[in-house]
């Protein structure tokens, strides 16, 4: 009986000392009887507020380095918020490369809105719209027409790091698996951001010969067929195996441009068993080469370079589909084209711009329809505002790897004028050119061609294939 009475009494004194404890509690923690008090509404007008005036309190504004598709690399953006609303925006994007020439900076106007959650939508349009909105897509299909480069401009919230120097955003946009969402991280701006935003590799990278190598270890032993991929900033590498004359499968690396004429790549692989990460590039303007500084947060002793070469790793047949007509019977060049304009090099718009300015602006190469081994170089504003018709003849040469062009005479108009005349003297140029047939460049269903000089392979003009 005794033990039983000692039972109850040790089972009441507990439930009191409960019934105290959470008493206490509740009248010690004021925090969540006034977040009780709350209506639903009223926290979600605090989380947006405070979403607001954080954005509007870093004095340099904030950075972000943005990859919008897997397709692509990374785009830098920094964003100076107003408390009018507006927003003033500078990027690294390159001039021209979704098809507009609006430079590097805009003013636009942003919204802290909710949705599923607290959200920031740039509403009005800004350089970030240029990642979405564009009709020139650089990522072949047509069903990615009028997305641009798959970018967001709406972003949604997700908390601030411990010391409020980064927000962790999601893009509003799921990518193409329906799973998964970018993140995007912004990282409070210095005051040297916004001049470290034009500063980028990219003119280094198309002055260079287009034909490009990248080695591997102490002697440069592993070699590789690379390519940058401008306009949508990723580098992809083959293995070359020399006794098919094949290619391993692609392998692509997402490119972030980087302050001092630098290239991080997010990962590389260039074995089965060789997986880099953080991959930092440093352009030598002497050599003209990309040499390794870092390697996953580590120096790195150029180990890793990719350099230019005067030739292509294998030599296209593709010439054979060009010179015959019932493959391909027009070829057309655009002046700094707005899709494929990044194909044509620096190099050769420099001989091409003081006829561009005279008022010619695209050539075609064509067959005649009679003839099937000459063609006719097609310029319009030429003098008098005559169609200007150049005949040429073309052969192949010995080695049947490259296309020459023979200046057989106008076939009516007038004289070139001197100002084409360099440009008709690359033309017909002896040594000619390497012919290549990238496919689907972009979101049109046309072929794209371009044609590199032999002579000097840092001239490269990139072609639609019109017809048949």
């Amino acid at each position: 009986m005794k033990k039983i009475k000692y039972y109850l009494s040790r089972k009441y004194l507990a439930f009191i000392l409960v019934l105290i404890l959470i008493v206490t509690a509740c009248s010690k923690d004021d925090s969540v009887q006034q977040l009780s008090d709350k209506s639903t509404a009223e926290r979600i007008q605090a989380a947006m507020s405070k979403l607001r005036n954080t954005l509007l309190d870093s004095e340099f504004g904030w950075f972000i380095s943005y990859r919008p598709a897997e397709e692509t690399g990374y785009f830098r953006f920094l964003f100076k918020f107003k408390e009018d609303g507006t927003v003033e925006t500078w990027s690294n994007l390159d001039e021209g490369i979704l098809g507009d020439d609006a430079g590097r900076s805009s003013v636009s106007e942003f919204e802290i809105m909710q949705g599923s959650t607290t959200k920031l939508s740039f509403t009005t349009e800004g350089l970030i719209h240029r990642l979405s909105d564009s009709g020139f897509s650089p990522i072949p299909g047509r069903e990615n027409g009028g997305s641009g480069l798959k970018g967001d401009f709406e972003f949604l919230y997700f908390g601030e790091s411990a010391n409020g120097d980064t927000l962790t955003f999601r893009a509003n946009r799921t990518q193409p698996d329906k799973t998964t969402q970018n993140v995007v991280r912004f990282i409070r701006a210095g005051s040297e951001s916004e001049s470290s935003l034009s500063v980028d590799p990219y003119y280094s990278i198309r002055e260079s010969f287009v034909y490009k190598e990248l080695t591997y270890g102490p002697g440069n032993e592993l070699v590789v067929k690379a390519d940058f991929h401008l306009r949508t900033r990723v580098l992809t590498t083959r293995r070359f195996i020399e006794e098919t004359e094949t290619f391993e499968d692609e392998y692509v690396a997402a490119m972030d441009y980087l302050p001092g004429n630098r290239i991080r790549l997010d990962s590389l692989r260039l074995s089965e068993n060789e997986l880099f990460k953080d991959v930092i590039l440093q352009y030598d303007p002497l050599t003209g080469f990309f040499k390794s500084t870092e390697i996953n947060g580590k120096s790195d002793g150029s180990r890793i370079s990719v350099k230019t070469r005067n030739t292509p790793f294998t030599f296209s047949t593709d010439y054979l589909s060009v010179i015959d007509r019932d493959e391909t019977s027009d070829l057309y060049f655009g002046y700094r084209d707005e899709d494929i304009g990044d194909l044509t090099t620096p190099a050769f718009n420099a001989i091409f711009a003081d006829y561009a300015d005279y008022g010619v602006t695209y050539f075609r190469l064509y067959t005649l329809t009679d003839v099937a081994e000459e063609y006719l170089w097609i310029s319009e504003g030429a003098v008098g505002n005559t169609t200007l018709r150049q005949q040429l003849e073309f052969r192949v040469d010995s080695d049947r790897n490259r296309l020459i062009f023979i200046n057989k005479g106008l076939v009516n108009g007038e004289p070139i004028d001197p100002s084409g005349q360099p440009f008709l003297d690359l033309l017909t140029d002896s040594e000619g050119f390497y012919v290549e047939n990238l496919g689907r460049y972009t979101q049109f269903s046309n072929d794209v061609y371009t044609l590199t000089s032999v002579r000097n392979p840092a001239i490269r003009i990139g072609f639609y294939h019109v017809d048949p």
